[in-house]
């Protein structure tokens, strides 16, 4: 029986409705990070400065996104000092997010781009693709991109 604003139609007891659409929601930044193997710190990161609700916001945002092995090259005790100053660790992350749904492609041909922290980020792709003189492993994971 389908009910309608007025009355219910009867439908024949063979009549059945199949769905034709997948409302899945794509993945969002957050759980792309969550979803792959090297980028448990930085979701550690995200959580402790209380930004996973602004990256699950519409944005689109592009993040380089630092590795777990990158996050393993910083001095002994850097990140518990992060995680014990919120305002330093929101700062340094969010200079990690530029606004929009950016391309490795139309980053080079940027050269800059501004992130929402504010700061100017130099792209370089002179010899292969470094952002701020951090050369980027793995560029483009779709859905919200993370380079």
């Amino acid at each position: 029986m389908i009910v309608g604003a007025r009355h219910a139609v009867p439908l024949p007891a063979n009549y059945s409705i199949q769905p034709t659409l997948n409302h899945t929601p794509m993945p969002d930044i957050v759980d792309i990070a969550v979803g792959a193997d090297n980028f448990k710190t930085l979701v550690t990161a995200v959580q402790a400065a209380g930004l996973v609700e602004t990256l699950k916001s519409p944005g689109p945002f592009t993040v380089f996104a630092p590795t777990d092995e990158a996050f393993a090259k910083l001095p002994a005790g850097t990140i518990q000092t992060l995680v014990q100053n919120i305002p330093q660790l929101t700062r340094i992350l969010t200079y990690h997010v530029v606004a929009g749904k950016l391309t490795q492609a139309e980053l080079a041909k940027l050269g800059v781009v501004t992130s929402i922290e504010g700061s100017p980020i130099p792209i370089d792709t002179t010899e292969g693709f470094e952002v701020k003189n951090a050369t980027v492993v793995a560029a483009e994971y779709r859905s919200g991109q993370l380079a």
